[in-house]
């Protein structure tokens, strides 16, 4: 009798592994994978058309009327400006120039400007062959304008360019 008991006690062991084995397999996984599922759908943004669209009790209904490739296109707009740094400004570009001593010079060109002691904040970069320096953050001409005056004697080639600049201190 004791051999048909561990015959017995391997059989229900081996159906117990198999058996957790297919739980995890069959149950367990496909709810994982639910789950993960539904919270990345949740986690999407909504659109402007979706939340102008989503009725409340407190509020009224507002139906959109347009074409079809309208919401696309706004959608594509939204998704292209959340991928950008920054936004559309100006900066001042007080130095650019190539050639073998052009990081000297870009270098002294920065400390001279930093020494002005004005709280502007400057950027470097490098466009092949050029060195260049920027600073400030603008939203208008007119406020890079100001700086301009400012500093066109100490920097007699510096001029306004549109670029990406970094959003505003709140």
């Amino acid at each position: 009798m004791t051999q048909v008991c561990n015959c017995h006690r391997k059989k229900k062991a081996i159906f117990a592994r198999t058996n957790t084995e297919f739980v995890k397999k069959h149950v367990l996984l496909p709810i994982f994978l639910l789950l993960i599922l539904t919270n990345s759908v949740n986690c999407q943004v909504k659109s402007i058309f979706d939340e102008v669209e989503q009725n409340s009790p407190q509020e009224g209904k507002v139906q959109i009327i347009q074409e079809g490739n309208i919401k696309e296109i706004v959608e594509k707009h939204q998704w292209n400006r959340s991928k950008k740094r920054g936004i559309e400004g100006y900066r001042i570009r007080i130095y650019s120039n190539s050639g073998p001593e052009a990081k000297n010079e870009f270098e002294v060109a920065k400390a001279r400007f930093i020494n002005l002691n004005f709280d502007v904040r400057t950027y470097e970069e490098f466009d092949y062959p050029f060195y260049k320096i920027y600073v400030g953050d603008f939203r208008t001409r007119s406020e890079a304008m100001y700086l301009l005056k400012k500093i066109e004697y100490q920097f007699p080639g510096a001029f306004i360019v549109q670029k990406q600049i970094n959003y505003p201190n709140l």
